[in-house]
């Protein structure tokens, strides 16, 4: 059970559970005895004070329908609706029959609510696609994977069809696909320049094809990141256009569109993002390279960097392009200079930057850059250093209004974690439109995130329920939890706290520990938990986590559920919270 009693209260549980004598005159527990001992070691006496604050009639044992409405109204912030719907919720969550019959909820009734995932913390109005999905693309953030073939390691790793297969089941909506010239004629994907596997091509466009709109309705990007030959080029052109069919998104643009079309209106549509030949040439043409979406981590710098200085006289990078390749693309790869150029930067044409890049601009360029995306899409890659798949934290990029913050989807720590967290929202449909203030052309953002006043948090660990040991734990060790709760988001929101330890107690230990966050930016905040063992005398070791965007954590008594280190769920495994906020004057 992981959990240590004191002699004292182990015979205090073993006599009120009713032993009987045995033949041989040792008194022992039957079934019945051993079913009365586990009810009264894994009774959840704060659920009971809940149930006996929101009981009207103080000598009852049960609630009446009238009770049920009234906590749900004042404590979890939430409107049932009629007298009918409590009476349904009483006939779903409580176990006796002579209490559904009377339409009354008892305290076991009342837990199993509780546990149910529709008063869980995460709200169920965010389960369910609930944003304008009208507005131009530009408008969303774009949950994005970077090397989306690798299973591990970027430079010996594995490449992979259930990468891709994992990436879109998860609410990815930009993959990636560095394309070389296979040795057989046929082109494939791999990171080019490193010791890692290669995949067929085809076989990824049918993959999009078959997995692409399993999870979500909502538009697919393949980021190409093309280093074939033309006759391998005509290849990649023609499998597209096999398997993709009217799938593929090609356009027209017309000259009087001002923006990119809107995601509802592309909904089961792959749109292609590579380099592109000028609308003027009718054949396959040799052009400078000035675009590169990725790192090289061999040369240590971008793979298709144009040499500076051509004007004197210098070597230029050209590289030839398919005719029928650019003729599938629409939206066009162009070299990132600067954020806030041209006003009248096309909408179709895309750049990509460099986390490490990036990281320098947020800062002096944050309202700059919320303009440009406005017009255009941006999409933001790790940096070639990342060798071994870590993500950075992708909400700073989001915030200035970057809609494709590509990361490292194999990769499980705490980036990674927040940001699919985040994807959770609008029904994990891996598009989330931008706040107002991002969208507003002309909005002084300085003055709005100024005048913004901030949300005051109350999170109070309560008790956490069947924590398992994690693994490699010796079986006669208990564990000794504690819990840390951090919001991951803007400089400024930033916090991580943590309870006191609770000895000898992985079943249901209880902290009743109030932790307090002030938030500015709740629309961009993600909320991190994690259970942790305490050792004194090495690491700490993690038993489980759970993330959650602010926005969707609903008010009131709620439990979270907990994921191990590699994101799987943990049976039974539960943190109970009462979560309250109110805007700060």
């Amino acid at each position: 059970m992981n959990i240590k009693f004191s002699r004292d209260k182990a015979l205090w549980l073993f006599n009120e559970a009713l032993p009987k004598r045995q033949p041989d005159g040792v008194m022992a527990l039957d079934s019945e005895g051993f079913q009365r001992l586990y009810k009264i070691v894994s009774s959840r006496p704060e659920i009971t004070m809940i149930f006996e604050q929101f009981c009207a009639n103080k000598e009852a044992d049960t609630w009446t329908a009238v009770d049920l409405r009234k906590f749900l109204l004042s404590s979890q912030k939430q409107d049932p609706g009629s007298i009918e719907a409590c009476d349904m919720m009483i006939e779903a969550f409580e176990p006796l029959e002579e209490n559904k019959e009377k339409h009354l909820l008892s305290v076991t009734g009342l837990t199993n609510l509780l546990l149910s995932p529709q008063l869980y913390a995460f709200d169920p109005n965010c389960a369910i696609m609930h944003h304008d999905m009208t507005q131009p693309l530009t408008s969303y953030f774009i949950a994005s994977s970077h090397n989306s073939y690798l299973m591990d390691h970027q430079l010996t790793g594995t490449s992979s069809i259930e990468a891709y297969i994992s990436c879109l089941m998860a609410g990815c909506r930009c993959i990636e696909l560095d394309c070389w010239d296979g040795d057989d004629g046929e082109p494939v994907i791999t990171h080019g320049r490193t010791l890692t596997s290669a995949i067929h091509f085809e076989d990824v466009v049918q993959v999009v094809k078959d997995y692409g709109f399993k999870i979500s309705q909502y538009p697919v990007i393949l980021s190409l990141e093309n280093h074939c030959s033309i006759p391998q080029q005509n290849k990649m052109a023609e499998y597209l256009q096999k398997h993709l069919g009217d799938m593929l998104f090609v356009g027209p643009v017309k000259t009087s569109d001002k923006a990119c079309p809107s995601p509802e209106f592309l909904k089961t549509k792959v749109l292609i993002k590579a380099k592109k030949l000028p609308e003027e040439l009718h054949h396959d043409a040799e052009v400078v390279d000035d675009v590169s979406d990725t790192e090289d981590p061999a040369a240590g710098g971008n793979v298709g960097d144009k040499i500076d200085g051509a004007a004197l006289g210098k070597l230029k990078k050209t590289e030839k392009i398919s005719k029928a390749l650019s003729d599938c693309v629409y939206l066009k790869a162009t070299k990132f200079s600067k954020f806030g150029g041209n006003e009248d930067d096309k909408f179709f044409e895309m750049s990509s930057v460099s986390e490490s890049k990036i990281t320098t601009m947020l800062v002096k360029d944050h309202t700059t850059i919320i303009s440009h995306c406005q017009r255009q899409l941006v999409r933001v890659y790790p940096a070639a250093t990342r060798f071994d798949s870590t993500n950075f934290n992708a909400i700073p990029i989001f915030d200035s209004g970057c809609q494709i913050v590509a990361l490292n989807y194999q990769n499980h720590n705490k980036a990674t974690q927040a940001y699919k967290a985040k994807f959770r929202d609008n029904g994990g449909c891996g598009y989330l439109l931008k706040p107002e203030f991002m969208r507003t052309p002309g909005l002084d953002v300085g003055l709005f995130e100024a005048s913004r006043r901030p949300w005051l948090y109350r999170i109070r660990v309560i008790s956490g329920q069947h924590l398992p040991k994690p693994p490699g734990t010796p079986n006669k060790d208990i564990i000794d939890p504690y819990v840390t709760v951090q919001i991951i988001g803007r400089e400024y929101d930033k916090k991580k706290l943590r309870t006191r330890m609770v000895k000898n107690n992985g079943f249901n230990p209880v902290w009743d520990t109030q932790l307090d966050f002030k938030i500015h930016n709740q629309d961009m905040a993600v909320l991190r938990l994690k259970v942790k063992d305490q050792d004194n005398t090495s690491y700490n070791t993690l038993i489980g986590h759970y993330n959650i965007p602010v926005i969707c954590l609903q008010q009131g008594y709620r439990h979270v559920e907990l994921y191990d280190k590699s994101d799987l769920p943990l049976e039974l495994a539960t943190i109970f919270l009462h979560v309250s906020k109110e805007e700060v004057p």
